[in-house]
C-alpha cells in the first residue's frame, strides 16, 4: 500500500465528519485502487465519535479503518501508534478538524510515484467562521526538492509545525529514535528535526484546509506552554545550530506577547516559573528582561513595563532612528 491518511482523534465527533467527506469526496474510483486507506486513532474520545466514526467505516469497510485506545495516551503517542499500524509507505497525518483540498490525494500519489523524498511538505489555506482568510501559507511558486533541513525551514519558516501538512514515508519516522522530547506535544516537528538524510519535497500547492477551531492549546494560559515545548524540542534537536537559532529567534521575536496573553488568562505561578526555567536554558541572557513579566504579579509588571520598559524602547527607536 502506498499512502495511509492518519487521523488522530480525540472526542473530535464535531469535526471529523467534515475531515472524512473532505477525503471521500474526492475521486475515490480514480484513486483508490487498494494504495490508499485511511486510519483513525481514536485516543480514547468520551463523547460518540466511535459512532459518527463507525458509519463510514459501515460504508466503506476496505478504505477506513478505526482503532480506538482503551486509555487515552496523550497526542504524540496516538500520533505515534498511527505509524505503527499504517500499512501504507508514507503516511499523511490529518487533524480531525481539518480537511483535505479537492485533488489533494492525487497529486500525493503523483509526487509519491517520482520516488525521490522521504518527507513532502504540502502548503495550506486557513480558514475562519467558513472563509478562506489565506490562500497560501508560504509563497513559492513551484515544487522544490531540497536535501537539507536549512533550506525547509528558509523557504517556509516553521509552517510544518502545522501537522495536517506533513506527508513523510513510515521508515523514515520509525528510523529516528524517541527520546523524552518526543513526548511534550510536537512529535512530528521532533521527527522533522532529528531525521538525517531527509529527503525533502515542498509541495507549492495548498493541499489541506486549516480549520481555525477553538482549541485548548489557545485557552487558559496553555498557549506559551505549547511555545515552550517546541523550543524545547527545537533546542534539544540534531538539528545544525544554524536551523536552531533561526527558529529559536522567531519564536523569541514573538515571546512576550504570548507570555502576556497567557498570563492575563490565569497563567498560574508556578507554571510561569517553569516557563522561566526553560527560556532562561536556551535564551540565556537574552531572556533577562522577560523574567519580571513571568515572576512579577500582574498589576506592578504592568506598572514597571509602563514607567521603565516602553520609554527605554522608545529612547532606543529614535537613537537608531537619527542614527540611520
Amino acid at each position: 500500500m502506498i499512502l495511509t491518511i492518519g487521523i488522530p482523534t480525540y472526542n473530535g465527533a464535531a469535526t471529523i465528519k467534515n475531515a472524512l467527506e473532505s477525503i471521500i469526496g474526492q475521486n475515490l474510483d480514480e484513486i483508490y485502487t487498494g494504495n490508499v486507506e485511511v486510519l483513525i486513532s481514536d485516543n480514547a474520545s468520551v463523547d460518540n465519535t466511535e459512532e459518527v466514526v463507525k458509519n463510514y467505516v459501515a460504508k466503506f469497510p476496505d478504505f477506513i479503518r478505526y482503532e480506538k485506545h482503551s486509555h487515552n495516551l496523550a497526542y504524540d503517542r496516538n500520533v505515534d501508534s498511527l505509524f505503527q499500524k499504517a500499512r501504507g509507505e508514507y503516511i499523511w497525518l490529518l487533524g480531525d478538524d481539518d480537511e483535505l483540498s479537492d485533488g489533494g490525494i492525487k497529486t500525493v500519489l503523483a509526487e509519491i510515484s517520482k520516488n525521490d523524498c522521504d518527507y513532502m511538505l504540502c502548503n495550506y489555506s486557513i480558514k475562519k467562521k467558513n472563509e478562506i482568510i489565506m490562500s497560501k501559507v508560504f509563497d513559492i511558486q513551484r515544487e522544490i526538492i531540497l536535501t537539507d533541513k536549512e533550506g525547509l525551514f528558509e523557504l517556509t519558516s516553521n509552517a510544518c509545525g502545522f501537522m495536517s501538512a506533513n506527508i513523510m514515508q513510515r521508515d523514515t519516522w520509525l528510523q529516528v529514535e524517541n527520546d523524552k522530547f518526543a513526548w511534550v506535544g510536537w512529535i512530528h516537528f521532533f521527527k522533522i528535526l532529528n531525521s538525517e538524510n531527509l529527503r525533502i519535497k515542498i509541495i507549492n500547492k495548498p493541499l489541506v484546509l486549516l480549520g481555525q477551531n477553538d482549541v485548548g492549546w489557545t485557552k487558559n494560559g496553555n498557549m506559551i506552554i505549547v511555545v515552550r515545548e517546541i523550543c524545547h524540542v527545537i533546542y534539544e534537536s540534531k538539528a545544525s545550530n544554524r536551523i536552531k537559532k533561526a527558529l529559536l529567534d522567531k519564536y523569541k521575536s514573538n515571546l512576550e506577547n504570548v507570555a502576556w496573553r497567557s498570563i492575563n488568562q490565569g497563567l498560574t505561578l508556578g507554571k510561569r516559573i517553569d516557563c522561566v526555567k526553560v527560556f532562561a536554558r536556551i535564551y540565556k541572557s537574552s531572556f533577562v528582561k522577560e523574567i519580571g513579566m513571568f515572576v512579577l504579579p500582574v498589576f506592578l509588571y504592568k506598572v514597571i513595563k509602563m514607567l521603565f520598559i516602553k520609554p527605554v524602547r522608545s529612547m532606543k527607536k529614535r537613537f537608531y532612528r537619527l542614527k540611520g
